[in-house]
Parts: C-alpha cells; sequence; structure tokens
C-alpha cells in the first residue's frame, strides 16, 4: 500500500510539472509598449529582424539573428520604444547553381552560391507577440482601436 501512495505522488507529481511546462507561453508582459509616450498615443508596432553573427554559426550552418520589438506614436509615428526581445539561432540552406552557359562553347559561366535562412521561429514569436499587444492593448498593428 505504501509503495502505491508514493507512485501515485510521484506520478501526481510530474503530471503537475508536465502540465505547468505546457501551460507556458512565451513571458510577453515586459515587452508591451506603453499606450502613450512624448505624449502621443500608440500608432503601430511590429517586429525587426537584425543579423548578428554568421562567421562562427556558419560551420554550424547557421546564424545568429536578433528579435526586435518596437512600437511608434502619434501622426508622425515615431519610435519611442524599442526592445530586443531574444537571439534565434538560425539555419543557414546552401546551394549552389551554374549561372547559364556561355553563348560560344555552351559550358557554363560560373557557379552561384546562395544562402536562405529559416526565419520561421521569429516570424511565429513577432506574431504571437503582436496577438498579446492587441488583445492587451485593443490596438491592431496600424493603430487602429479593434474592435473585439
Amino acid at each position: 500500500m505504501k509503495h502505491y501512495r508514493i507512485t501515485a505522488y510521484r506520478t501526481a507529481l510530474v503530471l503537475l510539472f508536465v502540465a505547468t511546462c505546457l501551460a507556458a507561453s512565451p513571458k510577453f508582459d515586459k515587452f508591451i509598449p506603453p499606450a502613450e509616450s512624448h505624449g502621443k498615443t500608440l500608432s503601430g508596432y511590429g517586429c525587426d529582424r537584425m543579423q548578428i553573427a554568421d562567421s562562427a554559426a556558419a560551420s554550424k550552418g547557421g546564424s545568429y539573428w536578433s528579435l526586435l520589438l518596437w512600437a511608434q506614436y502619434g501622426d508622425d509615428h515615431k519610435r519611442y520604444w524599442q526592445k530586443t526581445y531574444d537571439t534565434f539561432h538560425v539555419t543557414i540552406g546552401h546551394a549552389v547553381q551554374n549561372n547559364g552557359e556561355s553563348a560560344g562553347g555552351g559550358g557554363a559561366i560560373a557557379p552561384v552560391a546562395t544562402d536562405s535562412y529559416d526565419l520561421t521561429p521569429m516570424a511565429n514569436a513577432c506574431a504571437s507577440w503582436a496577438a498579446v499587444v492587441k488583445s492587451t492593448l485593443k490596438i491592431d498593428g496600424n493603430g487602429q482601436k479593434s474592435k473585439d
């Protein structure tokens, strides 16, 4: 009987821990811009991505980017508020293709290398933040009062 109680207790603790982890979402509380700044009301908000480093991360197939959150105020849309939300490791896809054929011999002119970045995690974080700002301040990204 004691073994059953200990097992039930451990199971309850594990389930509580898992439920807490699943319920946890990114905490945007400290990333809500003020509704008013410099005597002007919030007129819009959004996110910018900034690449930080590529050289050391390139050997691992990625680069580091920061997600910047910003808000603008008034009719002249001055950015009075900006914060760095987080740093993301973004994977890089490398591709090498030929740049066509020469007119005379028909051989390839030169290889062209291109890189592509998977910025999906940053886009998802920005969308989640924008949803929290919209529901908290009741304003959309274009400065319009939301109807919900």
